[in-house]
């Protein structure tokens, strides 16, 4: 299941810590929602091919 992180935080290093911290993306809020089902359906297409 893709771990996707939501935050306000914009910083270069923020998203870095989350990426690090096991997130498989990273939105900044706010995100429309189109952005959302696109990272779930990335993020579900890399589990599957791997």
């Amino acid at each position: 299941m893709p771990f996707i992180f939501f935050s306000a935080k914009t910083e270069k290093s923020d998203i870095r810590a989350g990426i690090d911290a096991g997130a498989d993306d990273y939105l900044i809020k706010p995100f429309e929602l189109d952005d959302l089902l696109v990272s779930i359906t990335t993020c579900l297409h890399k589990k599957q091919s791997s």
